[in-house]
């Protein structure tokens, strides 16, 4: 049954607090010229390990943001840099997938800038928007919106801070299956971005990278590939080809492919986003997990049901180091477990897996989450070969119910659930039913054979 669900990677890098240079100096004492050059020795360090964070050179950067801050903790009195640096380094533990550690430096960093800059400074509002991010890659939307809402009322004076805000917002959105409304966020994000930095910086890549990924969703394919390639051609020209946000730019070009046919291109393109994240993230990331799960796709379609089982369940193994059992993405691997196991036939261990992971999804995301609708429609499939029509038809009709709503009622992706729909339909003589469903994909095909 080929229903596996590959995953988009979005790499999402925190942006970095960028530190400003110290400022020039005329006559000073003996006294004032070690007092400045024992502040700049932190200032400095924090300064080198903001760059290699950028390059995503995390094991360095991390040695240089722990030597500046262990000697701001010695001298024990706060600073505003102290506070970045702590929320530089948060934004370092985001990027490796260590949450707790995220975490607890950001909420550090918020506490002590608190106590040193108004309540509407940007720098707040900036550290605010870092908490939200880790949050939400943790499954806790209600409190990363109630964060990304807070900063955003801060962030309304810079078109840098207002990009990354109107990013967060996309994510946000997009995590909730508001395709429609992410696309919007991350388009004017992406304006935003191009209006401070350029069309061609690396940051406006990432942004580019985020609107990609919506506009695939949403069945925009030639959009999509070229945000995509636009992306990786400026991450590549900027001297990072190395980076893991050209690792998740590899692997949605793959997932292009893969929904055209073109298989052999997508599993090459799977297994080289691998191999860039397993260097640059270690290989037990959640972002390796997720091209793991789509080279596992590729193997279930090409009935290879054995390899396909393998990279499962690794990449099952890796999420739950990171993820709780109810988190939509442990959720998505067990519907990907599921489909192999029905294509060898195993449809009492499908059903038992999908159940549970529609059960997770539904407690972690909106109901009408075009994952929820993926999901009931494969749920569905797997009573259709079972012959339980009762319990299959009414979840095919609300998972393509909310397909339909969230994808679009044209895009090609859904000629397969429609067909297979249409046939459950005949199995029961609803054949008036049955044909509707029918015209609905013919629809579909003609209207994508007339495109130019």
């Amino acid at each position: 049954m080929n229903w596996l669900i590959p995953l988009a990677l979005g790499f999402r890098l925190l942006d970095p607090m960028l530190l400003p240079p110290p400022d020039g100096r005329g006559s000073e004492t003996a006294g004032q010229r070690r007092d400045r050059k024992a502040a700049a020795e932190p200032a400095e360090l924090t300064r080198q390990a903001t760059e290699r964070l950028v390059a995503a050179d995390f094991g360095e950067a991390e040695m240089l943001f722990e030597q500046a801050i262990g000697i701001w903790r010695r001298e024990g009195r706060p600073e505003v840099e102290w506070a970045l640096a702590l929320g530089n380094l948060g934004a370092l533990y985001g990027a490796r997938a260590e949450t707790g550690k995220a975490e607890a430096h950001l909420r550090e960093a918020l506490s002590m800038i608190e106590g040193l800059v108004d309540h509407d400074d940007p720098r707040r509002g900036r550290l605010l928007l870092s908490l939200a991010q880790v949050r939400l890659t943790a499954g806790r939307l209600s409190q990363a919106k109630e964060l990304t809402g807070e900063a955003i009322g801060i962030c309304v004076e810079s078109p840098a801070d207002m990009a990354t805000a109107a990013d967060a917002m996309g994510r946000i959105a997009q995590f909730e299956g508001a395709l429609g409304e992410a696309e919007r966020w991350f388009s004017a994000a992406l304006e935003l971005r191009e209006q401070a930095l350029g069309p061609h910086h690396h940051d406006t890549a990432k942004v580019r990278g985020n609107l990609g990924v919506v506009l695939r969703l949403r069945g925009k394919l030639s959009e999509a590939e070229g945000q995509f390639r636009l992306a990786l051609h400026d991450y590549r020209r900027a001297g990072l080809g190395a980076h893991p946000s050209v690792a998740a730019l590899v692997n949605n070009l793959g997932q292009i492919e893969q929904e055209r046919g073109n298989w052999k291109q997508a599993l090459a393109a799977y297994q080289e986003a691998c191999a860039l994240l397993r260097r640059s993230l270690g290989p037990a990331h959640p972002n390796v997990a997720n091209t793991l799960t789509n080279m596992a796709t590729v193997w279930q379609t090409r009935k290879k049901h054995a390899r396909a089982e393998a990279l499962l369940a690794e990449a099952l193994a890796i999420e739950r180091r990171h993820f709780a059992e109810g988190h939509p993405r442990v959720a998505m691997t067990l519907n990907n477990m599921a489909a192999v196991a029905a294509g060898r036939g195993r449809f009492a261990e499908a059903e038992r897996l999908l159940t549970s992971a529609l059960e997770q999804l539904q407690a972690a995301v909106p109901a009408d989450h075009p994952d929820v609708g993926l999901l009931s429609v494969n749920l569905g499939e797997v009573y259709r070969a079972m012959k339980d029509y009762e319990r299959a038809t009414p979840l095919y009709s609300e998972g393509l119910r909310i397909l339909e709503s969230a994808w679009g009622a044209e895009v090609p992706r859904l000629i397969p659930k429609l067909e297979r729909y249409s046939e459950l339909l005949r199995a029961q003589e609803q054949y008036a039913e049955a044909e509707t469903v029918q015209v609905r994909q013919m629809r579909i095909r003609v209207k994508q054979a007339l495109r130019p």
